[in-house]
């Protein structure tokens, strides 16, 4: 369809056009992920491009535009407020605020995770059986990676600090 657009066309890039790209990232590297959407807007800076995708690094690579969410409930689709694309957004702003989703470990970790949290919230309160269970965790969870390992060295850490000084009155 593109070659019958052109035919006779000296530039592309100076051409107005309309491109629909449907999951423009699949089968990329997250490297080419990052570079397929301004390269199409640096090739054709008249066309306006519609993409859908389900890639945070699409959707960071967006500098200037506009962001369409789409959310199911239910099993009804609607369409949320748009949102202006910004420079500079992260992946991670893009998967938690833009995409919805703030887990970053498997199921399992999370999991742990979450029951860190409560026996760590618990022992903030004095309780000394939650206290050394937020241990035991923090040892089961940090076994999984070394990133787990510093993540849980710092929570002992604090953990430890907020004990000493509820216990101290401070």
């Amino acid at each position: 369809m593109m070659d019958a657009w052109l035919e006779g066309k000296s530039d592309p890039g100076q051409n107005e056009a309309v491109f629909l790209l449907d999951e423009v990232e699949s089968h990329l590297h997250p490297a080419w992920q990052r570079r397929v959407l301004p390269a199409f807007q640096r090739l054709f800076p008249k066309a306006q491009i519609f993409v859908a995708t389900h890639s945070p690094f699409v959707i960071a690579s967006l500098n200037h535009g506009w962001i369409h969410r789409l959310k199911l409930d239910n099993g009804v689709v609607t369409p949320q407020d748009p949102l202006p694309a910004s420079q500079g957004d992260s992946y991670i702003t893009v998967v938690e605020d833009i995409m919805g989703l703030k887990q970053w470990y498997d199921p399992e970790t999370e999991q742990l995770l979450t029951n860190f949290r409560a026996q760590r919230d618990a022992a903030y309160g004095g309780n000394l059986e939650a206290q050394t269970e937020a241990r035991r965790l923090a040892d089961q969870i940090g076994q999984r990676s070394m990133e787990l390992a510093f993540v849980m060295g710092r929570e002992l850490n604090q953990m430890d600090r907020q004990i000493v000084g509820h216990s101290s009155g401070r």
